[in-house]
C-alpha cells in the first residue's frame, strides 16, 4: 500500500543492482508502483509474462492474489517487520520510531514485531523503551 512505497521502492532497487551486477537482467524483479488494487488485479492474470508473484501487505492483498492469481503466489507472514537500533543510534528518534512503529496502526502490516538492540546500549535503551511504550 501506500504506507510502504519508499521502502519498496528502495528494496526492488537494490535488489535490480545485486541482478545487474551478476549479469542477471534487473527488470526480473518489479514492483507495482501504485496502491490501486485494479493494478494488481490485472497482474494476477498476466501468467504469460510473470513467473512468480510474492505479494508483501496485508491479510487482504494476500487473500486478493491467493482467490484471483493464475499465477503461483507465495504468501508469508503478514509483516514480520523489523527494526535494529544500532550501537550510533540517535536515543530519542530511535525511541519515537520504535514507539510509533509498533503502536500507530498496529494491525497493519508494517508494524514493527521484531526489535533488535546493539548489545552495547541494550542496558540502557531497552529501560527507557519499556518507559516509553508504558
Amino acid at each position: 500500500g501506500k504506507e510502504t512505497w519508499r521502502t519498496n521502492a528502495a528494496t526492488v532497487k537494490v535488489i535490480q543492482q545485486a541482478l545487474q551486477e551478476c549479469g542477471l537482467p534487473a527488470a526480473a524483479v518489479q514492483a507495482i508502483e501504485s496502491p490501486d488494487r485494479a493494478l494488481v488485479g490485472e497482474m494476477l492474470k498476466m501468467d504469460k509474462y510473470i513467473d512468480m508473484l510474492i505479494p508483501r501487505g496485508g491479510a487482504g492483498l494476500h487473500k486478493l492474489c491467493r482467490e484471483q492469481s493464475t499465477i503461483p503466489v507465495i504468501t508469508g507472514g503478514i509483516g514480520v517487520c523489523h527494526i535494529f537500533v544500532d550501537e550510533t543510534a540517535e536515543i530519542a528518534a530511535a525511541l519515537k520510531i520504535i514507539v510509533n512503529a509498533k503502536t500507530q496502526r498496529p494491525s497493519t502490516c508494517n508494524t514493527v514485531e521484531t526489535l533488535l538492540v546493539h548489545r552495547n546500549i541494550a542496558d540502557t535503551f531497552l529501560p527507557a523503551l519499556s518507559k516509553q511504550m508504558a
